[in-house]
């Protein structure tokens, strides 16, 4: 079992070294580095030579599915590790599970079923994953609407996992807390239920899988004859 990860720790504006020796403490591994653009991915670089230690960095690029998004991941892509997009509802996730422009699409905290079987087929078609953050599940916990929210995203995990498509747990910072890997996969299991097993692999087989796929593929479309798709 490889190391935890969380592949959406902070924005780079964010970060600082203290921050990083702290992920480290608590036993995570990979971090995902929120960029927005090409100025972001300088600052990246910059931030990883000055930071030393045995935590990877990598770069990931959120969006959500607005105007013009699909022209901004498609030409930011093959500069990440990883794509993040964000739906809101039910045809917007229905966009971004047909995408291969997506490596992971967040499911949101929501009063409505957003991901159904048929985000579920596209998902698996394409071998996508879906994505929960771990710190919006527990704004939801604020407001009066959490049981039936929790709900649906119980019934969400259950489609994917029906579909065979990987769940990644993320956001796993809450507030200034840093939560090492029993506390991620108890506090999974309490608010979603499934098992510990199921939890664990959410933030380290199935992120690994997913970042090295993403890894290999930007390799392949930079190297000299490699076939463009």
């Amino acid at each position: 079992m490889s190391g935890m990860i969380d592949i959406r720790f902070l924005p780079i504006d964010s970060l600082t070294s203290q921050q990083i020796e702290r992920a480290s403490e608590v036993g995570l591994s990979i971090l995902g580095v929120v960029v927005k653009g090409e100025d972001d991915i300088g600052r990246f670089y910059r931030f990883r030579e000055s930071v030393h230690g045995e935590v990877r960095l990598v770069k990931v690029l959120v969006s959500s599915i607005t105007p013009g998004w699909r022209k901004r991941v498609f030409n930011l892509r093959s500069k990440v590790d990883l794509t993040l997009v964000r739906p809101d509802d039910l045809q917007q996730c229905r966009i971004a599970c047909r995408s291969r422009l997506a490596s992971i699409v967040e499911i949101p905290p929501s009063k409505q079923i957003i991901f159904d079987d048929v985000c579920a087929s596209f998902l698996r078609e394409r071998n996508g994953s879906i994505g929960i953050s771990l710190r919006e599940l527990f704004k939801t916990l604020d407001i009066g609407l959490a049981r039936s929210i929790m709900s649906n995203i119980r019934k969400e995990i259950d489609m994917a996992s029906r579909r065979g498509i990987p769940v990644v747990l993320f956001d796993l910072k809450l507030r200034n807390m840093f939560l090492d890997k029993t506390a991620v996969v108890h506090l999974g299991k309490a608010l979603l239920g499934r098992s510990e097993d199921f939890w664990l692999h959410s933030i380290t087989t199935n992120p690994l899988i997913i970042l090295n796929r993403g890894l290999a593929k930007n390799f392949s479309s930079s190297t000299p004859g490699a076939k463009q798709h």
